[in-house]
Order: structure tokens, then C-alpha cells, then sequence
């Protein structure tokens, strides 16, 4: 058998030609891009007729990082315009849970403080 090449990508583990090979990932990169789309909403929901042309141009840098599987930079971007925001404390919970997906403890642990500050708000 023909041996192919490998490479490491990010926290996705060996990737050998553009084919996962760890089907522990495919699970991971589902959770990851089905709730962060769902954040996504809730960022647009609250942002409402406050959303500026920056606040666009973020979502649709987001939307680039999704479609590219770029998982971390797109919760580091959907982080940023929830940060600006406030939206449903639902949606640090979603942060929360991609950054638990991901493996990414601190993060996950910001995600989580933001949740329950959000929570004592309302």
C-alpha cells in the first residue's frame, strides 16, 4: 500500500490528504461547526438593527473560518462580536461547548464565567 502523506492541523490531529483518518474528528469538527452556527444566531439576534458594517464584516470572516474547518478562529471571532453584543447567555454556553470539544480548557473556562455573569444579569 501506497503510503501518502500526513500533516498536523491544528487540534485536528493527522490529516493525510485533505481525508481525516481519526473518526474521534469528524465527530469533533460536527459539534464544532453546528454550534457555532447556532451562536451565530444568537450574536445576529441581539445585535439586531445594531449590526454595522463591521459587525458584517466579522460575520462573514466567521462564515470563511467555518467553511475552511478554521474551528479556533472562528470561536475567537464569534467571542469577539458576542462580546460586543451581549446576547442570551445560551450562547456562551455554545462557546463554552466548542471549546470543550476542541480541547481548549481555558478557553472553555472564560466561555463558562461569561455564561453565569450573563445569567446573574437577567
Amino acid at each position: 500500500m501506497e503510503q501518502r502523506p500526513t500533516y498536523r492541523a491544528g487540534f485536528a490531529l493527522d490529516i493525510t490528504l485533505g481525508v481525516m483518518i481519526d473518526p474521534h474528528l469528524w465527530k469533533i469538527w460536527g459539534i464544532a461547526e453546528t454550534t457555532l452556527k447556532d451562536a451565530r444566531r444568537y450574536v445576529v439576534e441581539a445585535a439586531g438593527e445594531a449590526l454595522t458594517d463591521e459587525d458584517k464584516s466579522s460575520l462573514n470572516q466567521f462564515d470563511e473560518y467555518v467553511a475552511h474547518n478554521e474551528f479556533g478562529l472562528a470561536l475567537e471571532e464569534m467571542a469577539s462580536l458576542g462580546s460586543g453584543h451581549a446576547p442570551k447567555a445560551a450562547f456562551w454556553k455554545r462557546l463554552e461547548a466548542v471549546a470543550e470539544a476542541m480541547e481548549l480548557p481555558e478557553a472553555a473556562s472564560i466561555y463558562r464565567e461569561k455564561f453565569f455573569a450573563e445569567v446573574h444579569r437577567q
